[in-house]
């Protein structure tokens, strides 16, 4: 089995429920929820410190390089408590939620994510490139195929 041509639409609803399932079990995070906008996907939830709920929302804005996905931290917005501290702690919550998965890799500047590994990694070869990936309202649509 092999991948020729691909064109992937990933709706929000269905991310946010999945994500929402993942989530359950970590008791200082809650609401969070992925919103897609052209050209930007954001990430909104309440981080709760202490005594009282941190709201956050931070910008991930993708490109294409080298065959890979790059999601860049962006536009990173908090209240009570220092942007610097929580993007650390952002860092450090995607790195335990992602770090384990072949083909992603998680950064002080973002997420980068390698199609090619994760399909290899179930046995299922990417053939072609990627050729684009573009965020609309609502989803997000990602398509590769022959050179």
């Amino acid at each position: 089995m092999e991948i020729e041509k691909l064109s992937l639409r990933i709706d929000e609803d269905p991310l946010n429920q999945l994500v929402a399932g993942r989530l359950a079990a970590i008791p200082n995070l809650k609401e969070l929820a992925i919103r897609f906008e052209p050209g930007v996907a954001w990430l909104k939830g309440k981080y709760f410190a202490l005594l009282y709920p941190v709201g956050f929302q931070v910008a991930f804005t993708p490109r294409l390089l080298n065959q890979k996905i790059e999601l860049s931290m962006d536009n990173l917005s908090i209240s009570g408590m220092p942007a610097s501290l929580f993007k650390n702690m952002l860092v450090e919550f995607l790195q335990d939620q992602l770090g384990g998965i072949h083909g992603v890799t998680v950064s002080d500047r973002g997420i980068t994510i390698d199609p090619g590994a994760l399909l290899e990694k179930e046995g299922i070869p990417l053939k072609g490139e990627i050729r684009s990936l573009a965020i609309e309202k609502g989803f997000a649509r990602l398509e590769a195929g022959p050179a």
